[in-house]
């Protein structure tokens, strides 16, 4: 599946290919080892690029579910507990400009575009409210989610002085 998207909608400049990542896998009983289990689940990681449809990707994952089943003689359950499509704020935008015109005002170095790997709370904004967001603050974007996820705390200061520039130029330019 992940190479398939890969082909049909190739990478991002930012974000990357799409990736389809199996995460979780629960089943049966330790105790009972020698028991095939009556259900079964595969919970996978999905972080799609713009252009990916949703729905479309979510139909194709239930009908290949549903295939894989008859085939075996199993009932599939395609749920989607979280759906996301991915954020791509143009780098024109008004507040891109201003918080990158603030990074290289505060660090003294030009800001490095890139994507995040995750999600953010400004792919709510984006999607539901069409509040363009970028995301930006102190520490390494491979840091969270990890036993030993920390910031420093000069990282967090740089950020506060970059913030506090930004929202004035996004204002002024208003």
């Amino acid at each position: 599946m992940q190479a398939d998207l890969t082909n049909r909608h190739g990478s991002h400049p930012h974000l990357g290919p799409t990736y389809v990542t199996p995460t979780v896998l629960t089943a049966g009983d330790l105790d009972q080892i020698n028991v095939i289990p009556a259900h079964a689940t595969i919970g996978a990681d999905i972080r799609t690029i713009p252009g990916v449809d949703h729905e479309v990707l979510i139909a194709r994952l239930t009908d290949h579910a549903e295939r894989i089943a008859a085939e075996l003689d199993l009932q599939p359950q395609v749920s989607v507990p979280v759906n996301r499509p991915p954020v791509d704020t143009a780098l024109d935008d008004p507040v891109v400009v201003a918080l990158a015109a603030a990074h290289s005002l505060v660090t003294g170095s030009e800001p490095v575009f890139g994507g995040v790997p995750g999600t953010t709370d400004g792919t709510i904004l984006t999607v539901r409210a069409g509040i363009p967001t970028v995301v930006y603050g102190p520490g390494g974007k491979w840091i969270p989610h990890q036993a030993d996820e920390f910031v420093d705390i000069a990282d967090i200061v740089t950020a506060t002085q970059v913030y506090a520039v930004a929202a004035r130029k996004f204002l002024e330019a208003r």
